[in-house]
């Protein structure tokens, strides 16, 4: 089986997407399968990289930012991909083109499909399928649904992207394969003894991820010791930080960049994980946390609440409420009895996520597209 992984991001560059794509090609390696991926150049990176059994190719892509990609960006890695991918297919007539994301490597997938009749299988992550709100429209969609249709298969992270996607494009059929977790890498450390409690958020600094209603919530609870780290970039790093300010609580946040090998002390460190989202695919700082022993504090949003069991490894709260948040935060500050019963069992979940079963999975997928491609030249050839 040989197969061309097409995203645009790829660690460092990147969020959860670009996590799933590593863990997924090094464990499909292992399975036996010839994997490449084509992704964006960024900084002194090789052009070529052998790692873990499957290659890396970076195309040029003017990529400036780990995590905010901007629109001419997206469209040099366009024509940078197109170019070298159409030349991989026609060299190593690859068995399947994996896509992450419906747009831009969708695009790519669609297009050596119409020209080569290469198969292609669409991962939707998050932001391809439901644009930071309830569902993408305008040119997005209409961009969108042919690049779905024509694929061999679309695949979700989770059942509430499958939904949404299902809403977008009713006649679409929708598989889901949830992300996996490293629990070698993430696990838990011995239990807290910080006098100020560490609340942790790792992610992109992004209008969707409800991260002003967080610190509103936050500005409620003035007789608890706690310090907000916030771990990430994108287009609210300069807004947040100013709303901090007003509400009087710069001296309790703390902003960084996230630091990809240093990420497992950073879960270690902390003593809860809050994701305030107000939509999400799977998120895989919330499975990092569970892997590391953490309770969680997240929204009551699809993708959230198929991690999440109120009450058993976090706590649920209505999206975009700050009160709710705000108790449900002081509720875990003032006990450390809960923090340990729901961290211990959020940890218990996370060893059920493994990325070879993620790998697996999709190796049964491309399996059967290769059988249905092979029947359907067959057929022709007759």
């Amino acid at each position: 089986m040989n197969v061309l992984i097409l995203n645009h991001e790829f660690p460092p560059v990147g969020g959860g997407a670009g996590t799933a794509t590593i863990q997924i090609a090094r464990e499909l390696a292992t399975l036996g399968v010839s994997i490449t991926v084509m992704t964006s150049a960024y900084a002194n990176l090789p052009k070529t990289e052998l790692r873990d059994g499957y290659t890396i190719h970076r195309v040029p892509a003017w990529r400036k930012d780990t995590l905010e990609s901007h629109p001419h960006e997206i469209i040099s890695y366009l024509v940078s991909v197109m170019a070298k991918s159409t030349l991989f297919c026609i060299k190593n007539r690859p068995n399947l083109i994996h896509t992450f994301f419906g747009i831009p490597a969708g695009i790519i997938g669609y297009t050596l499909k119409q020209v080569l009749g290469s198969p292609y299988l669409i991962s939707f992550r998050g932001r391809d399928v439901h644009g930071g709100k309830d569902g993408i429209t305008g040119l997005m969609k209409t961009v969108s649904l042919p690049i779905w249709h024509k694929a061999n298969a679309c695949v979700a992270n989770s059942d509430g992207l499958r939904q949404i996607a299902q809403r977008i494009s009713p006649k679409l059929d929708v598989g889901v394969i949830p992300n996996g977790i490293d629990t070698q890498r993430f696990y838990p450390s011995p239990e807290s003894t910080n006098t100020i409690k560490k609340l942790l958020y790792v992610g992109r600094l992004e209008p969707y991820k409800g991260l002003d209603v967080l610190l509103k919530a936050l500005a409620n609870i003035q007789n608890e010791p706690w310090h907000l780290q916030m771990v990430g970039d994108g287009s609210l790093r300069h807004e947040l930080p100013k709303l901090a300010q007003e509400l009087n609580l710069s001296d309790r946040v703390t902003f960084e960049a996230h630091p990809p090998d240093k990420m497992p002390s950073v879960y270690q460190q902390a003593d809860l994980f809050v994701l305030p989202s107000i939509v999400e695919g799977m998120s895989n700082a919330v499975l990092e946390a569970m892997a590391s022993g953490l309770p969680i504090v997240a929204t009551r949003i699809p993708g959230s609440e198929e991690l999440i069991t109120d009450g058993k490894n976090g706590l649920l709260v209505q999206a975009s409420a700050k009160e709710p948040l705000s108790n449900a935060l002081s509720t875990l500050l003032k006990s450390s009895n809960l923090r340990q019963t729901l961290g211990h069992n959020a940890r218990l979940d996370a060893e059920k996520r493994s990325w070879r079963s993620v790998a697996e999975s999709y190796l049964t997928l491309y399996n059967e597209i290769d059988r249905k491609t092979a029947s359907c030249v067959a057929s022709s050839a007759s």
